[in-house]
């Protein structure tokens, strides 16, 4: 019968939805679904009105009651991942949780807890850990970058596309595909004009002593870039960076912020107390309706030490 993977939408979530589609086979004809931390209770529950329930897989995401109440109507779930967790509600029994917050990538923690050797997996931990040191690397993440920046209105159906091929090809075809050739290039292109507005649009202020940057979008906005791109600021190194991006979804208004560090700061608590979570170093939230960045300060003025 054919599983449920629903997975994160970045570079590890799809690298590991791809280990665990070949780890289950039978001719990799098994459902893929997309998910954020905000939307994974209602990507949970149309999948189950959706299909035959059997088994499912939950990668890359970290539960909340409700979502992991929702987990428990399939048959047998299972819940993989490297985030920090928070377990203070009751599991189901038939809810298995898999979870290292110590692996440097959700695909790490599939590949040790099935066995699994794949040169995928170090793939994933340099781009999750923002540590990206070669080609193959470097490559993946603009991939995805491109397909999340020029593909918008069919992002689930050519990610999807990418866990299958990456389930059932090598990395060199992947990467000797044209068309992934051309979106590498042409993401590559639309970084290099990223720089002018981060220098126009970049803010700057001090709390406490801390140094923090803010950088407000209106679209998806890669936060490793500007992290990176700030290391070589004239008044680096950042205690916190935040980007805050303003997004609508049908007459829904959120807003997502991240947060990162140069300077190992806590940032998850940040996140917490909005509703999200991630990493020490490197997390986030959304928070519903609008949130200017003075409000979104002041609310977080009291993490800052």
């Amino acid at each position: 019968m054919r599983k449920t993977i629903i997975t994160h939408a970045d570079s590890d979530g799809i690298i590991s939805a791809s280990l665990i589609l070949k780890q289950l086979n039978p001719e990799y004809n098994h459902y893929v679904y997309f998910a954020s931390p905000n939307s994974l209770r209602d990507s949970i529950c149309y999948s189950i009105m959706k299909k035959k329930l059997s088994e499912l897989y939950v990668l890359d995401l970290s539960a909340n009651r409700e979502s992991l109440i929702a987990s428990a109507i399939y048959p047998k779930a299972y819940w993989i991942d490297h985030h920090i967790w928070n377990f203070n509600f009751e599991i189901p029994k038939n809810v298995v949780i898999v979870v290292d917050e110590n692996a440097e990538s959700t695909a790490k923690v599939i590949s040790k807890h099935f066995g699994i050797s794949s040169n995928l997996v170090e793939i994933a931990n340099q781009i999750d850990r923002n540590n990206v040191r070669d080609e193959d690397a470097e490559f993946f993440r603009n991939l995805v970058g491109g397909l999340r920046t020029f593909y918008k209105d069919m992002l689930s159906e050519r990610l999807r596309k990418l866990v299958f091929d990456l389930a059932t090809k090598s990395f060199e075809e992947i990467k000797n595909n044209d068309e992934n050739r051309k979106i590498v290039e042409e993401y590559v292109n639309f970084l290099k004009k990223l720089d002018e507005e981060i220098e126009k649009n970049l803010k700057i202020v001090e709390i406490n002593n801390k140094r923090i940057a803010i950088y407000q979008s209106l679209n998806d906005f890669p936060v490793y870039y500007l992290t990176n791109k700030l290391k070589t600021h004239e008044k680096a190194p950042f205690n916190y960076i935040i980007v805050m991006m303003y997004k609508r979804y049908s007459n829904r208004l959120v807003t997502k912020v991240e947060f990162r560090t140069h300077t190992n700061e806590n940032v998850l608590d940040m996140a917490k107390f909005f509703g999200g979570g991630g990493h020490r170093v490197a997390s986030g939230a959304t928070i519903e309706g609008y949130i200017s960045d003075e409000q979104l300060l002041e609310k977080i003025q009291n993490f800052i030490a």
